[in-house]
């Protein structure tokens, strides 16, 4: 299972609410990084960035009194460390700081995520980093059966490992359903499901197979026209 515990690092930096914003900058300057959680005892309160906190440097008259808490800070996602990864995605990709701030069952803060990790992971989920070949198929919007077409995949000695499709325009006739697969000839899968009557929109690049095929076919053209 992909819960959002399991990427959630305690270790990562915080500041304190009544920490001086100087030392703040200081320590995301040291430490490389662009945002770090702004908490009240172990309650999260804000998401502080680099920007931020900068900006209210320049605009006050005594920065060596500045406080975090002194500060207005964007509002920004919080995930339960009991979230699956696919329900919060969609919250995740609203956010654009590099770190999401965690919370527990008691609302109180247990550590962050690193979103470019997350959505890596996603990635790695429907096999979208390996050596796997994509495939999208025009579809009618209406009628269409995706058991069908993963039959008529996998009868070719294929395996489906994920797919996916866009909602259809309100007016739209059709649709893409896109695939990821896994297969030793993705040419012949092409070519059978082309007989099958499907419309191939879209598939991965053949790696070298399908070419001797395609060579004999213009050498016999070729001969046919010299005689």
């Amino acid at each position: 299972m992909t819960f959002i515990r399991q990427y959630t690092d305690a270790s990562y930096p915080v500041f304190q609410k009544e920490e001086c914003v100087e030392d703040a900058v200081k320590l995301l300057l040291h430490s490389r990084l662009y945002a770090a959680p702004v908490l009240d005892g172990k309650q999260f309160l804000a998401m502080a960035s680099l920007h931020e906190l900068q900006a209210g440097l320049n605009e006050a008259e005594d920065s060596s009194s500045l406080k975090v808490s002194h500060l207005h800070f964007r509002s920004s996602v919080v995930l339960d460390i009991r979230e699956h990864l696919l329900d919060s995605i969609s919250r995740i990709a609203d956010d654009t700081l590099p770190v999401i701030a965690v919370t527990g069952d008691d609302g109180g803060y247990e550590g962050v995520v690193l979103r470019d990790e997350l959505f890596r992971d996603v990635a790695s989920v429907f096999n979208l980093l390996g050596d796997e070949f994509t495939l999208e198929l025009e579809v009618p919007s209406m009628g269409v059966k995706i058991s069908e077409i993963v039959q008529s995949i996998e009868k070719n000695d294929a395996m489906v490992l994920s797919f996916g499709a866009r909602a259809p325009e309100p007016d739209a006739a059709g649709m893409v359903i896109t695939f990821r697969v896994h297969t030793s000839s993705l040419y012949r899968l092409v070519k059978n499901l082309e007989k099958y009557g499907y419309l191939i929109g879209y598939h991965s690049p053949y790696s070298g197979e399908g070419r001797d095929e395609l060579r004999d076919k213009a050498l016999e053209f070729m001969r046919y026209i010299d005689m």
